[in-house]
């Protein structure tokens, strides 16, 4: 670090070089940890420099999550929402192997029946398929998380059209968005360009009299098609959100399913406690509440065993990936048992 307060400097980056990297991240992830989503938008840092920072940042949201200003090293936190970060990490690394294995498997439904079964809007709407939520994925990992607009208004992923089928809404005027844009360039006399060289084209004697009508009733026409195609345009924004969502919660529910069948297979060679006789022997009565804190404990303690390869200097690119993954689940596991350990709180309270 050199440097303090604004002009501080962390392995170079200035405090306006890490909001961007921070944004970029927020939009693309990891990826495959090759960074090249941060080279091609940061092209006044060379490739190596964005490699060390990002590990470093990496480094940085894998320690505890404590109320410290700073990380260990002395680097201030910035008010960085490091469980917010790890969340939308773990999202966007669910979204590309989703999309990877849709390439590599063509032909199969997106999940699995479980799944379907479980949010069966998923199986596709009157118009809208399941492959149109495979594109909305790539285009997610082409444009960036949220951004909503770059989404809809591309052409080669051909959506548009078919999110105003299942709205049953006409397609946005671009005519009238170029129009506004020239208002907004040129400013307000833009209309009245444009409505005297209509003027000079047409006849005189058919304007005389009725010209400043001729304006009004125009520019009133165009503000309600311009406020028409507003409305649109964020109803479009709202169905992608809104399936985006429903995406995201089958990925999360495909990965816990995947969790658990991974710690159920592991059960039987490698646990904390081998049946639930072993459990009872730590617990002083038989509370439900008790036991699960224990399975909680034991689940958490595998994850970061399974976790501490990803953050050695000799990982590989997959280790890495599962260990940043991982976190997310520590933090979710981390979740239940404070809630566990809360509501045994509130009930000795409310005994006593």
């Amino acid at each position: 670090m050199e440097g303090q307060g604004k002009s501080l400097k962390v392995l170079g980056f200035s405090q306006n070089q890490r909001a961007d990297f921070l944004q970029i991240l927020m939009r693309f992830g990891v990826g495959d940890y090759d960074w090249k989503e941060f080279a091609s938008r940061m092209k006044h840092k060379s490739y190596e420099e964005i490699t060390e920072y990002g590990k470093l940042f990496l480094s940085h949201i894998a320690e505890d999550i404590t109320d410290s200003p700073t990380f260990t090293d002395g680097v201030p936190k910035e008010g960085l929402r490091i469980q917010d970060v790890l969340v939308r990490i773990a999202l966007l690394n669910l979204i590309s192997e989703k999309v990877k294995f849709a390439s590599e498997n063509p032909g199969l439904d997106l999940f699995s029946a479980d799944i379907l079964i479980r949010y069966p809007r998923l199986k596709g709407t009157n118009f809208w398929k399941t492959e149109h939520d495979l594109v909305l994925l790539q285009a997610v990992l082409k444009h960036g998380y949220a951004r909503w607009h770059d989404i809809i208004k591309d052409k080669d992923l051909k959506i548009e059209k078919v999110i105003c089928q299942e709205l049953n809404i006409p397609v946005a005027d671009v005519s009238v968005q170029v129009q506004s844009d020239s208002r907004k360039l040129y400013g307000p006399n833009i209309t009245n360009v444009e409505s005297s060289t209509s003027f000079n084209k047409s006849k005189q004697s058919d304007l005389c009299g009725s010209s400043d009508r001729g304006k009004q009733t125009q520019s009133h026409r165009k503000s309600v098609t311009w406020d028409q195609n507003k409305q649109i345009h964020r109803a479009h924004i709202e169905f992608i959100k809104k399936r985006l969502r429903l995406l995201e919660t089958g990925l999360t529910a495909e990965c816990q399913n995947e969790r658990f069948s991974d710690l159920r297979a592991n059960e039987e060679e490698n646990k904390l406690f081998k049946d639930k006789f072993e459990m009872y022997h730590y617990l002083y009565d038989f509370d439900a509440d008790r036991l699960q804190l224990v399975y909680l404990f034991n689940e958490m303690w595998q994850t970061v065993e399974g976790s501490q390869a990803g953050f050695e200097e000799t990982a590989t690119e997959e280790q890495q990936r599962k260990a940043i993954r991982n976190l997310g689940q520590i933090q979710s596991i981390s979740a239940d048992i404070k809630e566990l350990l809360r509501c045994e709180t509130q009930e000795r309270e409310n005994f006593q």
